[in-house]
């Protein structure tokens, strides 16, 4: 009878990579030359039964792991690819496209996700200049080419015009921050893990025992521009030594949550009915982070933990392994609308003063904290204080109405310096309505701290005229009322 042979030399050399074994080492464990397993490994030579029985014999082979399943559907994503107009010119043949396929998988997938990102940015592009096209249609003829800049623009071309990345935060901000299901779906993930008061190596160990993932930390010339890279082939999730060891188990749970709780994270991302690929993308992974924050500080242990009206954030930042910002985003999430948590209200800035999360509170909450929806947020809000990185401080704050709220602020460095470069610090301050007793003050080192400072929401809704911090005139007082004074304001004063 005749031997079946394969040909599958990338499939067994990727085998071999992931058991760290050379060709030589290789070679002597299942008794054939390294000379004859290089052959094997460049398809000039069939892997035979015989070959096939002494590997399975030596490391436990799964003869599955010679039939590439995705092998067929890279090959249909790349014939696709290559009848794009801009590539006629290099059509390859299918045999061609069925190597690089089957031989290179990584390359296949890197020209897939390229030719996505060609793809998506043209739609872009094609989006916003009808939308551009919609706006100057919708202005009355006599100014449609007037460029003055106090002219109003009319038209409902502005909303469709934002980018993917706004529309997922605007759907994370008006839904809130608690999501029944996913919180659900983290406390059970989190029970399953042991050590409990290791959750660095317990979710190490929930990896390697349940998906066969090893962790491994990396120098920064290795991974020079990257803080966490996920190998699907080798399956090895590297961390750079980079990242804070603070941050290390919540970079590793985010792996753990994209391969444990797929189907959970696609039900999450279907119920927010965004239509386009890049923001479906971008929902997905900020369910996957969220859900990774909650496994490590799952909403009832936060509940029993965060007894006092304005919790010690540093405590609670220690006893979880998690920085003192996740720990705010999660007291956040657990007092959203529907969670089980006391109100909290949260506003993470970077060091151009870029909001890049925001938690408002429900609508239906009369102590919901008065962000500013335009414009920059008050000068005067302790998120500009400055705060050393690590460190937290407390302050108490009063808005012109008297509603006054106890706040936290922490900067953190997302990554530790390198060589030639200063990580900025994200800024993260979290508020509570005020139960009067100065407790926030308790967290500050400055002597002042239990004085209520006066803020506002931005400077065009705020009527307070002794404030220094004030960078351009109330919308409900007139500029320049008075030539015959200068006030503390800066714009009073250039």
């Amino acid at each position: 009878m005749a031997e079946q042979k394969i040909f599958a030399g990338p499939r067994l050399r990727r085998f071999r990579t992931r058991l760290g074994r050379t060709q030589s080492q290789m070679a002597t464990e299942i008794g054939i030359s390294a000379s004859y397993l290089n052959l094997i490994e460049r398809n000039q030579r069939p892997l035979t039964v015989q070959v096939i029985l002494k590997l399975s014999s030596a490391f436990d082979f799964d003869i599955s792991e010679l039939h590439s399943a995705d092998a067929g559907a890279r090959l249909d994503e790349l014939k696709a690819i290559f009848t794009d107009p801009l590539l006629a010119a290099e059509l390859p043949s299918t045999d061609e496209l069925g190597e690089v396929a089957d031989a290179a998988p990584n390359v296949g997938i890197a020209i897939t996700k390229l030719h996505r990102a060609y793809r998506e940015t043209l739609a872009r592009l094609t989006d916003l200049s009808r939308d551009m096209a919609g706006l100057t249609a919708d202005l009355p003829a006599e100014l449609q080419q007037d460029n003055s800049p106090d002219k109003p623009v009319a038209g409902t071309g502005v909303t469709a015009a934002l980018s993917p990345h706004d529309r997922v935060m605007g759907w994370f901000e008006t839904e809130g921050p608690w999501f029944a299901d996913l919180e659900a779906t983290a406390d059970e993930l989190a029970a399953s893990l042991v050590p409990r008061d290791d959750p660095f190596g317990a979710i190490k160990a929930a990896l390697a025992r349940d998906h066969h993932i090893d962790v491994r930390i990396l120098p920064v010339d290795t991974m020079p521009a990257e803080l966490s890279r996920f190998d699907r082939h080798a399956m090895r999730l590297y961390l750079s030594e980079r990242l804070p060891l603070i941050e290390r188990p919540f970079f590793a749970a985010i792996q753990l949550v994209a391969m444990a709780e797929r189907q959970c994270l696609d039900l999450l991302t279907d119920g927010a009915g965004l239509d386009d690929p890049e923001a479906r993308r971008l929902c997905r992974t900020v369910y996957c982070r969220r859900m990774a924050a909650a496994v490590l500080l799952p909403a009832m242990r936060l509940q029993r933990l965060a007894t006092d009206t304005v919790p010690d954030i540093a405590a609670l930042s220690r006893r979880n392994t998690l920085s003192p910002a996740r720990v705010m985003a999660r007291l956040a999430a657990v007092g959203g609308s529907g969670g089980p948590g006391a109100p909290a209200f949260l506003l993470t800035v970077d060091a151009a003063g870029t909001v890049l999360n925001r938690v408002p509170g429900s609508q239906r909450d009369t102590a919901r904290f008065p962000f500013a929806r335009f414009g920059n947020p008050c000068g005067q809000l302790p998120l500009f204080d400055a705060p050393p990185p690590d460190e937290i401080a407390g302050r108490s704050v009063t808005f012109p109405d008297g509603r006054t709220f106890d706040t936290v602020t922490t900067a953190q460095r997302t990554m530790l310096a390198g060589a030639h470069d200063k990580p900025p610090a994200i800024v993260t301050m979290i508020a509570f309505a005020s139960a009067g007793d100065g407790q926030a003050s308790t967290r500050s080192a400055n002597s002042d701290a239990a004085i209520s400072r006066p803020v506002g929401v931005t400077c065009r809704l705020c009527e307070r005229t002794d404030c220094p911090a004030r960078t351009s005139p109330s919308a409900t007082e007139p500029a320049a009322f008075r030539d015959d004074l200068i006030g503390l304001a800066h714009y009073e004063t250039v």
